[in-house]
């Protein structure tokens, strides 16, 4: 579980602001929500408790079980109502938070060799993959199909926006990305409880997509209630312009991976293309386009209903 835990916070700052922190860092915001399942009870007690334990449920009600079984409670009116009971999943339904999974990624997700779309070009490292289950591209180590995923190190390339908010001016300019900006974006995050610890370690100016950009470098730690705390070092190197990216590179809190994953970035940096701010906007206005025919066609199904 603590693999797809640190996969979700990933997938989320890569894209939703969500959404991650590269694996400490959450996709195009399509990540699921998991909780653990509840099995079916053969008894009144459970029922009880489970009912007792559902957020919706304002009151705790008295459930019976008829001679089939079936549970049922007693209705303001005197009739008898059928409980209806969904089962929420477990981990083997987790299967789409894990990008090593054929079940998860179609093979049209992942990319080796040369990656190309929406206008982003790179080419990925020997021994990578890049997976764009959740949208923006997240590269990962290539250990083939008989091996887990190392979640713990990967690198992510999404639009800024996904992660940071830029200041804006009257006229709605967005600025630059300021060390500011991320400072607080984190200590929000480190007060709500996300992260148990939080502390900037420092920034700097770097080459990456070919343009100056700038890095800054985080140290994050979460609690897992298997695990412990669990210490990650996360680089978020943002890009100038009006097609701002952040590449979000991650690993676990010591030097020899950190080193390595950064040194793993920089041998293919310089062929990163990114995509035009005209791109990003049709890619986003195609976007929203999509989210209200679904929207319309959800509310004629309901209509129907």
């Amino acid at each position: 579980m603590l693999k797809k835990k640190i996969l979700c916070i990933a997938a989320a700052l890569s894209v939703c602001a969500v959404t991650a922190l590269g694996a400490a860092g959450c996709s195009n915001s399509s990540s699921k929500k998991s909780t653990k399942k509840k099995s079916t009870a053969s008894n009144v007690e459970t029922f009880d408790s489970m009912l007792d334990e559902t957020p919706e449920t304002d009151s705790k009600v008295d459930v019976y079980l008829a001679d089939d079984g079936t549970p049922y409670y007693i209705g303001p009116d005197g009739k008898k109502m059928m409980i209806i009971a969904i089962e929420f999943a477990d981990e083997e339904d987790d299967i789409d938070l894990d990008p090593s999974s054929s079940e998860a990624s179609d093979e049209e997700h992942i990319v080796r060799g040369e990656y190309n779309s929406d206008g982003l070009k790179f080419t990925v490292p020997d021994g990578w993959f890049a997976d764009s289950t959740f949208g923006s591209p997240t590269l990962f180590r290539d250990y083939g199909e008989d091996e887990e995923l190392d979640y713990n190190t990967n690198i992510s390339i999404v639009p800024t926006e996904y992660v940071f908010t830029p200041d804006t001016d009257d006229e709605g300019e967005k600025s630059e990305i300021t060390e500011d900006i991320v400072k607080d974006y984190f200590d929000e995050l480190k007060d709500s409880g996300f992260y148990s610890d939080i502390q900037f370690l420092g920034s700097g100016d770097i080459k990456a997509a070919g343009t100056d950009a700038k890095y800054y470098d985080i140290f994050s730690e979460i609690d897992d209630e298997d695990e412990g705390k669990i210490a990650y070092r996360t680089r978020y190197i943002i890009t100038p312009g009006d097609n701002s990216h952040c590449i979000i590179v991650t690993s676990l809190d010591n030097d020899e991976q950190f080193n390595a994953v950064i040194e793993t970035f920089s041998s293919f940096a310089d062929t990163i293309q990114l995509p035009t701010a005209e791109q990003m906007q049709q890619l986003e206005e195609e976007a929203e386009q999509e989210a209200l025919l679904e929207s319309e066609e959800e509310d004629e199904t309901d209509e129907d209903e």
